[in-house]
C-alpha cells in the first residue's frame, strides 16, 4: 500500500494551521474507523496479514492482562466466603481465559476509536523500531550492544541520576515485546478513561462465566466483582501516577540542562522509540497522545509546526520527519518531492506563529473538544 499524496500545505499562520490540523484530525478519525473495519470485518485492502495479526494480538493481550488481574482479585476477595460461586470462580481461574475477548469483539465493544488509536500507535512504534534496529547475531534486533551504544550516545558525561534512569528505561524497554518479538501494550499506557472502561467491560464479560444458584448469591458475586474492578483501577492509577521510565529519563535530561532536539534525534537514531517520544513530549510540553499523532500522521505539517516552535533547525526537522515516515511501513509516491514539500512549509512557518499554535494545543483537551464541536476553532484534539 502506498502512502497517499498529501494535500496542499496550509497558510503558515495561526488560523490556517489550525484549520488544516482540524481537517487532519477528521481524516485520522476516518482512518481509525477504516482500520477497525479492516480488523474486525476483515476488509483486505487496508491491513497486511502481519499488521492485522499484530493488532489482534495486542487487543487480545490487553484484554487478557485485565482479565488475569481481575481473576486474581476475585479469588483474593473471595477468601473465606462460604458460597457455591467460589468453586465456580476457582474452576474458571484454573481453566484460564474465559473468552472475554471474543465476547467483547462480538458485541463491538472493542471497536472504539481511542482504543484503535492506542493500538495503531503501538504498531507504528513497533514498525519504526524494527525498521531502525539491525538484526543481532541471533537474528533478533536489540540486545546489550544496542543499550551500550545508546548510553554512549546519550549520556557519556551525564550526571549519575541520568545514567541510572536511562538504565532503568533500558530494562523497561525490554518488557515492551514478548518472547516472539511482538509488541506488548500495557493497560497503564492507555488513556485513563479508556483503561477504566475496558476494566468494566472485561468484568461484564467475566460475570457471564460466574453463574450463581440464586439472587442472593448473584448479588454477592456482583459486590465482589465491583470491589475487584475498583481495586484493579486503583492499582492502575497508582502506576499511572508514577509515570513511565522513559518519562522519568526525559525529565532527568531536562533537569540536567541536556534536553534539546539533537538529544531526541540521538534517541531516534538508536531506535529508543519510547524515550524519543518522551523527550519530544517533554520538549514540546504537549500531551502524549497528541505528540504521537503528530509523529505518525501523514503530511507532517503539524509536526513541522511543533518542531518549529521548539527551535529545531531545518536539518533536524527533516531527519526527524524522514525517519518517522518508516513507522507506517508504506512507500511514499515521491520521497524526494515529499521532503522538499515539507521542508519548504517548515521554512515558511514563522516561529512566533508556531509557538502560538503549540500554546493552543497545550490547552485543556475538554475545552478544545468543546470549541471543535461548536465549530469555533480547529485542533488535533483528543476526540
Amino acid at each position: 500500500m502506498i502512502e497517499p499524496r498529501p494535500p496542499q500545505p496550509p497558510e503558515p499562520r495561526f488560523d490556517g494551521i489550525l484549520r488544516h490540523a482540524r481537517q487532519k484530525a477528521e481524516d485520522t478519525l476516518r482512518e481509525y474507523r477504516a482500520v477497525a473495519g479492516a480488523l474486525f470485518e476483515r476488509h483486505q485492502s487496508l491491513l497486511t496479514d502481519r499488521q492485522r495479526g499484530l493488532m489482534g494480538s495486542l487487543l487480545r493481550q490487553i484484554v487478557g492482562d485485565i482479565e488475569a488481574s481481575l481473576h486474581q482479585l476475585l479469588l483474593a476477595g473471595g477468601e473465606g466466603e462460604d458460597w457455591v460461586a467460589r468453586e465456580t470462580m476457582e474452576t474458571v481461574h484454573r481453566r484460564g481465559a474465559s473468552g472475554a475477548y471474543d465476547r467483547l469483539a462480538y458485541a463491538g465493544a472493542l471497536n472504539d476509536l481511542a482504543l484503535m488509536e492506542a493500538v495503531i500507535h503501538r504498531l507504528y512504534e513497533h514498525q519504526l523500531d524494527r525498521a531502525l534496529r539491525q538484526p543481532s547475531a541471533l537474528g533478533w534486533p536489540g540486545g546489550a550492544q544496542d543499550e551500550d551504544e545508546l548510553f554512549a550516545a546519550l549520556a557519556p558525561d551525564a550526571p549519575l541520576q541520568v545514567r541510572e534512569l536511562l538504565e532503568a528505561y533500558a530494562v523497561d524497554r525490554s518488557l515492551r515485546i514478548d518472547g516472539y518479538g511482538n509488541p506488548v501494550l500495557d493497560p497503564v499506557e492507555l488513556p485513563p478513561a479508556l483503561a477504566e472502561q475496558l476494566h468494566w467491560l472485561v468484568a461484564a464479560a467475566l460475570r457471564e462465566t460466574l453463574p450463581a444458584a440464586g439472587s442472593v448469591e448473584r448479588a454477592r458475586i456482583d459486590r465482589l466483582l465491583d470491589d475487584s474492578v475498583n481495586g484493579a483501577i486503583d492499582l492502575l492509577r497508582v502506576r499511572a501516577a508514577a509515570g513511565t521510565r522513559a518519562a522519568a529519563a526525559a525529565e532527568a535530561f531536562s533537569a540536567a540542562g541536556m534536553l534539546d532536539c539533537e538529544l531526541a534525534l540521538k534517541a531516534l537514531r538508536h531506535a529508543a522509540i519510547p524515550l524519543f517520544e518522551a523527550l519530544l513530549i517533554r520538549l514540546t510540553e504537549l500531551r502524549p497522545v497528541l505528540v504521537r499523532r503528530l509523529l505518525y500522521e501523514t503530511g507532517g505539517e503539524s509536526l513541522a509546526v511543533a518542531m518549529r516552535a521548539v527551535g529545531a533547525s531545518g536539518d533536524e526537522f527533516i531527519e526527524l520527519y524522514s525517519t518517522t515516515r518508516r513507522a507506517r511501513a508504506m512507500p511514499r509516491l515521491d520521497e524526494a518531492a515529499d521532503l522538499d514539500r515539507i521542508l519548504t512549509f517548515f521554512d515558511r512557518v514563522p516561529e512566533s506563529e508556531a509557538m502560538l499554535v503549540c500554546g493552543y494545543w497545550r490547552r485543556n483537551p475538554a475545552l478544545q473538544a468543546a470549541l471543535w464541536r461548536l465549530g469555533l476553532s480547529g485542533d488535533v484534539g483528543d476526540e
